[in-house]
């Protein structure tokens, strides 16, 4: 059809140059007269084709497809006022447009509509073309409907945004798995780190376990050279009193050499029925060394019915002592720690709870939910010393002691920690 509508728009406008020069009547019923094959071709147009008077701008004739294309006979569209049968939107654009192809001769108009008789609307393009007949001006118009093409541009047009949705969900979604992949490669580097770092404290613990073993030995014969003198001479000498002064430093250190081993080779199929206050004493043990020079106050309210928990008290000792150094950084040399112990009930099941208190600062409130991070410190890092593993190793042994931990600030000022272990018969107090 478009190809026929093609070659039917050059043989009209042959057909209306041809009468000018003739002089023939400005009628398709006179064309046909005065050229019967002109007339056929026009009225076998699959397109709309109308003569209008350029000056009056109604019509003059129009074919069969104008007629099948509107709904209305010939004679009602010969009677329609000239804007009659365009919409109202699209009147004042037409008539603008008549305007200029009146100066130009010819012209076209895309996407223009026309009104049917029943109201509805046919999208077409005009092609026209001004003649000029006995000196009277004429415009022809051939209208060709678009709706299948607008249909096909309208439908490849909605296809064309569902791909775009389709594009724009695919790249959503690539996105948030580049995000998730990049979070995983973070997550990978932060393991890594961690590997090397614990692989480092693994083997600064063996160091220290090595050190305290061959300590071991000579504080032994220390212990056992003042218990020799001590039953040689009289408690009258003066020289007893610092024998026994002798014999006590070497039985302390003797203790705390014990406990640094125990920290320092906490194997977890070493688990047995313990008191967390024996924990927590061993841990004091290593800790009171580190806050001697500073004026940090220890108070301890241990409660002594603390029911057994089933733990590894290497491991216990390493959680205790990484709170307490926290503490200790934030009282910045001066301050009160206070460690206490008791038992509560939590789903049916008594735990043992250590808490653990400073009068610092506290904790800061946008960093709260991040304190269990690995890595995460705000103390700076260097010397291998502050890498922000300290609570985060806290918390993994802590739950897998099947306990918990928790970080608050307390009701006045400074931070408190509180680290829950079950004990070994839930519901069975201590007496």
């Amino acid at each position: 059809l478009s190809n026929a509508s093609v070659r039917v728009e050059p043989i009209a406008e042959g057909l209306m140059n041809g009468i000018a020069q003739k002089g023939a009547p400005a009628s398709l019923e006179g064309f046909a007269g005065y050229n019967k094959l002109y007339a056929r071709l026009a009225e076998m147009a699959t397109d709309a084709i109308v003569l209008k008077d350029a000056a009056t701008r109604r019509f003059i004739d129009v074919n069969e497809a104008a007629v099948v294309m509107t709904g209305f006979s010939r004679e009602e569209l010969l009677a329609l006022e000239p804007t009659d049968i365009f919409p109202a939107a699209l009147a004042r654009e037409y008539t603008a447009v008549m305007k200029r192809w009146l100066y130009d001769g010819k012209g076209y108009l895309h996407e223009m509509a026309i009104k049917t008789k029943d109201g509805a609307e046919v999208p077409v393009d005009i092609s026209a073309v001004v003649v000029e007949i006995n000196g009277k001006k004429y415009v022809q118009e051939i209208w060709r409907d678009i709706t299948e093409q607008k249909s096909l541009q309208d439908a490849f047009k909605s296809q064309i945004r569902d791909l775009e949705d389709i594009v724009r969900k695919r790249t959503g979604e690539l996105e948030n798995t580049i995000e998730k992949l990049e979070a995983a490669y973070i997550k990978l580097q932060n393991s890594e780190q961690m590997l090397v770092q614990s692989a480092k404290l693994i083997s600064l613990g063996e160091m220290g376990a090595g050190i305290a073993h061959e300590l071991n030995s000579p504080i032994a014969g220390v212990l056992s050279i003042s218990e020799v003198l001590l039953g040689r001479i009289s408690k009258d000498d003066p020289n007893h009193y610092l024998l026994l002064k002798i014999k006590d430093a070497a039985v302390r250190s003797k203790y705390i050499i014990l406990d640094m081993l125990t920290y320092a080779r906490p194997f977890k199929d070493e688990y047995r029925d313990i008191y967390v206050n024996e924990a927590l004493r061993s841990t004091m043990g290593i800790f009171i060394s580190e806050i001697k020079t500073s004026r940090i106050e220890i108070v301890e309210k241990f409660d002594k019915n603390l029911p057994l928990v089933r733990a590894n008290k290497g491991q216990l000792m390493e959680v205790f002592l990484n709170i307490l150094k926290n503490a200790r950084d934030a009282l910045m040399g001066k301050g009160v720690i206070s460690i206490s112990t008791f038992a509560t009930n939590s789903n049916a099941k008594v735990y043992a709870v250590v808490e653990i208190r400073d009068t610092g600062p506290g904790i800061p409130h946008d960093i709260k939910e991040r304190i269990f991070d690995p890595f995460f410190t705000t103390k700076e890092k260097g010397g291998g010393l502050n890498i922000g593993l300290g609570l985060s190793i806290a918390q993994s042994i802590v739950h897998e002691h099947g306990g918990w931990m928790e970080a608050a600030n307390a009701a006045g000022h400074g931070a408190v920690f509180s680290v829950y272990l079950p004990a070994v018969e839930s519901g069975t107090m201590l007496n």
